[in-house]
Formats: structure tokens, C-alpha cells, sequence
């Protein structure tokens, strides 16, 4: 959520720019509609900063998996718990409940970095370069034999005694099954991590246990891309990532399957 608003301030700054210079952009603008594009989009930036511990296991947001893709992203500032140099592992974990293979098709970009502070201007800046290489990766392929569990895409990292630990990522997935596939995306602190029942606790836990916020995101949406159609030749003005309330732009922010408690719902 953070990324979008400081999207909006560059827009704006430079929409101001362009008036001071130019002097021909009208003050009002003109509405736009939209529409959904893309795949569906599994979200997680709530809480977007908290602790970690070597004993703890956080279940982000879970989903279904079929034969349609789902994008993933997560942006997380992790509090170093104990103040250590422990392992940290974030990811997504896939659970076959059929009674024969999956194929899992996916692939992903992410890194993890060395902040010294929980202030997501620390991080926002890193996120471009992970974006570029997810959209050139080339997708790859693992199996999960039936009723079997699996890390399929995770960032290792080590906490450094001192830093808050900034983790990205963005990724795709698709199951060659249609039914009884399900995502996990996780934290585990480095005692989980060793643990042998790892997995089968991540699946055991009833619901997201991670507090959510009311000023940050996890959930999924029923888009990747928002669409729209302006006519070229029209002298007006569009703003596009509209915000605050109240809106003019139609449907800019609809598209909710579900989210975590906390945010506020942005359908309108």
C-alpha cells in the first residue's frame, strides 16, 4: 500500500511540474473507467513490520492453486527478535491434497537486504530491480508427490545483529491440477526452519497469525492490471492511482476477493 501512495506523490509532483512549466493543463480532470486484466494477485504487506523469533512460524495468507495462474508479492520488514544472527526463511509453501502428482509451474525474483530502520522509505528503493527480474525469469517446473507438501519458492537470509531484515519478493504460480492444491506464504524463524514438522505445522495453523494493521494490505485481488481507454485526441487531463476519497475514477479500486482483517476494504 505504501508503494502505491509514493507512486501517486511522484505522479502528482509531476503533474505540477508540467502545469508550472507549460501552463496548459487544465485545473479539473477528467474520470476514468476501468477494467480487471491479469491473473489474479495474492497481496501480503500486512503487518508489513514485525518480529521475528528463532521459535516463531507465521502463516501470512493462503490460497487455492489451479490451472489459471496466481501472481504473488510480498513486502515484509522483519524486527530482528532476538537481536541475533539467526536464520530467517519467507516463502510460499504448496500442499497437495490429491491422490497423484502435481506439477507445479512458477517463477520468481526476490532478495532480502539490511535496513536500519522499519521505515518503508528504506526499502521502497530496492524494489524495482527484483520486479525487472521477475518479469525476464523463465519459468521452471517441480513436482509434489500426492498428500506431500513443499517449499517451492523461499528466500534463506541470516538476521545481522543490529538491522531490521527487508524482504521482497514476486512470483507466479499454476497447478496442473484444477482442485485440492493450496499456497501458503510464511515467515519461519531458524528453530522452525530445523524443525522436522515444518511444513505440517505451517498447514496446521487454523488461520493467519500474523496481527494485522489498519494501514497495510494482505489479501488477494481479482487483478494484475486495471485497464482503461482515453481517446487520444481529446485535450483533458486523467489522474490515474486516485487518491484520497471521495473518488471520481470508476472501478479503479474494485476487485477484492478477500483480505485480512484490519484494512479497511478498498471496493467502492
Amino acid at each position: 500500500m505504501k508503494k502505491f501512495f509514493v507512486f501517486l506523490l511522484s505522479l502528482l509532483i509531476i503533474i505540477t511540474f508540467y502545469v508550472k512549466v507549460y501552463a496548459v493543463i487544465p485545473s479539473g480532470y477528467t474520470a476514468v473507467s476501468f477494467l480487471n486484466g491479469g491473473n489474479n494477485f495474492i497481496y501480503s504487506d500486512n503487518p508489513e513490520s514485525f518480529s521475528v523469533t528463532p521459535n516463531d512460524l507465521f502463516y501470512l495468507w493462503g490460497a487455492s492453486l489451479n490451472t489459471t495462474p496466481k501472481d504473488v508479492e510480498m513486502y515484509h520488514i522483519l524486527y530482528n527478535g532476538w537481536n541475533s544472527n539467526n536464520k530467517l526463511m519467507v516463502g510460499i509453501a504448496i500442499r497437495n491434497s490429491n491422490n497423484s502428482p502435481v506439477t507445479i509451474t512458477f517463477k520468481g525474483s526476490g532478495n532480502a537486504w539490511d535496513i536500519q530502520s522499519n521505515q518503508s522509505a528504506n526499502a521502497f528503493e530496492k524494489t524495482p530491480v527484483i520486479l525487472r527480474d521477475y518479469f525476464n525469469a523463465s519459468y521452471t517446473y517441480v513436482t509434489i508427490p500426492a498428500y506431500s507438501t513443499q517449499v517451492v519458492y523461499a528466500i534463506n537470509t541470516n538476521f545481522v545483529t543490529g538491522n531490521y531484515k527487508f524482504v521482497f519478493i514476486r512470483a507466479q504460480f499454476q497447478s496442473s491440477l484444477s482442485s485440492n492444491v493450496w499456497m501458503r506464504l510464511f515467515v519461519a524463524g531458524e528453530n522452525k526452519i530445523n524443525s522436522t514438522t515444518f511444513l505440517n505445522d505451517l498447514f496446521n495453523i487454523s488461520s493467519p497469525n500474523a496481527p494485522g494493521t489498519t494501514n497495510t494490505f494482505t489479501g488477494e485481488l481479482l487483478y494484475t492490471q486495471k485497464i482503461t481507454t482515453i481517446v487520444a485526441n481529446v485535450k483533458t487531463t486523467y489522474r490515474f492511482c486516485e487518491w484520497p476519497r471521495p473518488l471520481s475514477n470508476i472501478n479503479e479500486y474494485t476487485g477484492v476477493v478477500t483480505y485480512k482483517s484490519g484494512p479497511v476494504s478498498l471496493n467502492r
